[in-house]
């Protein structure tokens, strides 16, 4: 079997696997479209209004694709996705901006780890650090330089918190008007019925400060089913293994278990 892109026993892996990380996406996606270079790419390049989570479903299948695969298969994926971003362009906009880039990924990195945390276990700021520079490695599959800064998780935190409230998120109308795409989704049928509730999903995780040019509202709706939703999510460490794992992950095992004499760094038992 060919190396895998990144150990077994490398926290990406250990975070990337688990499937409650899912219930940040459609925050997370909102987060990337706060960025008017993220928004204007994907109101012009993407059919956000019919199928506005779309995105999010090809982002987790690539990300899940890269951190569970070969080097082979990821290289390709990289390739595929440098490419596709280089199509991206506009006035005032670029798929390959390297500040929309780092926002992008800053936002998975921040939403996995505060899941991760509150549904499995706390991580080391050692296990941190290590997830922020197998991150940056990530990013590179779509043509992210090594930044300077940040370096290390503590300096990503004082990154994203200076992106919050800096007057750079939610700049212009266009930010607003994908994220009601997909807060308020008209089509398909299922998610437009079942909108009220994932729209806590959406609202509560996202900074306050951010609401208003959003055109998020924080209820006592909304509340409510986010504080239920993490009250579910304490529980997930409690699910067995095989049910917690993306099925990327699953499959990766099962490659492994049929080839008992791998001595890839990804390893013959990842755990």
């Amino acid at each position: 079997m060919s190396q895998s892109t990144f150990p077994s026993d490398s926290v990406i892996q250990r975070v990337a696997r688990e499937s409650v990380l899912i219930i940040g996406g459609a925050a997370t996606l909102v987060l990337q479209v706060a960025h008017p270079v993220v928004a204007k790419g994907v109101a012009q390049f993407s059919d956000f209004q019919s199928k506005p989570f779309r995105r999010l479903f090809r982002t987790l299948n690539t990300v899940y694709s890269i951190v569970f695969g070969t080097a082979e298969e990821s290289e390709a994926i990289g390739r595929k996705m440098v490419s596709l971003h280089r199509d991206i362009a506009g006035p005032g906009y670029s798929g390959l901006d390297p500040e929309a880039q780092l926002w992008v990924l800053g936002t998975l990195m921040k939403s996995s780890i505060d899941l991760y945390e509150w549904s499995v276990e706390p991580l080391s700021e050692q296990e941190k650090d290590a997830y922020f520079t197998q991150m940056l490695e990530f990013g590179g599959f779509f043509g992210l330089s090594t930044p300077t800064q940040p370096h290390d998780w503590a300096s990503f935190l004082t990154y994203y918190e200076g992106m919050i409230s800096s007057d750079r998120l939610a700049s212009e109308p266009v930010c607003r008007e994908v994220t009601q795409a997909i807060v308020r989704p008209k089509r398909p049928l299922l998610l437009a019925c079942i909108a009220p509730f994932t729209r806590a999903w959406v609202t509560e995780p996202i900074p306050a400060t951010l609401h208003p040019a959003l055109g998020l509202r924080s209820t006592r709706w909304t509340r409510g089913c986010w504080w239920l939703t993490k009250r579910c999510l304490k529980l997930a460490r409690y699910l067995p293994k095989p049910l917690r794992w993306v099925p990327h992950y699953r499959k990766l095992r099962r490659k492994l278990r049929r080839s008992p004499d791998d001595t890839s760094p990804a390893g013959p038992s990842p755990q």
